[in-house]
């Protein structure tokens, strides 16, 4: 969709250090994910991806980035030495409205130090952080987002309209 390719075409082409992704659920936020490391890979880039749950791991490898694991495992390794970041590296942080922002501040800055590219994948109404969160959205606030607004997953308007009032808080 025109959306995605607004997306796609502005994170590639972004030189800051991070770059937000927003959108709701079923605008392919993970797909433009994909695209962007197979782009980044094609540019002789490492991709790297983390999520805050083994789920969102799993769909990050569904779409082709293979070196993907959870943001404590990740934050562990880079802590560690055993995982390392450098000028080539672009992080794909997904889910990052559920990341809390302890966790999330020094995986940042791992990022700045190295001088990998960091794009932040997020859903302002998303399930938040179990922990003090809100960095994501900061970050979206101060940075600005590249959006996505077409909802490519729920294809009737009824599916449209019940997942507005679950974000909304109006049904559970």
């Amino acid at each position: 969709g025109a959306d995605q390719v607004r997306v796609v075409r502005g994170v590639a082409g972004d030189p800051a250090g991070v770059s937000v992704v927003v959108g709701r659920p079923g605008t392919g936020k993970t797909w433009a994910a994909g695209v962007l490391a197979h782009a980044a890979e094609l540019d002789g880039r490492r991709v790297l991806a983390c999520a805050p749950t083994g789920i969102a791991v799993e769909a990050l490898k569904s779409e082709t980035i293979s070196q993907a694991r959870t943001i404590h495992s990740l934050l562990h390794r880079l802590e560690t030495g055993t995982e390392r970041l450098d000028a080539q590296t672009v992080l794909f942080v997904d889910e990052g409205s559920m990341v809390a922002t302890r966790i999330l501040a020094p995986l940042l800055e791992h990022a700045h130090q190295a001088g990998a590219k960091v794009v932040l994948i997020t859903d302002d109404k998303q399930l938040p952080a179990i922990q003090t969160g809100g960095g994501a959205r900061a970050l979206r606030l101060r940075l600005g987002a590249w959006e996505l607004v077409t909802n490519r997953r729920q294809v009737h308007a009824w599916e449209r309209d019940t997942l507005d009032l679950v974000r909304e808080g109006r049904v559970e």
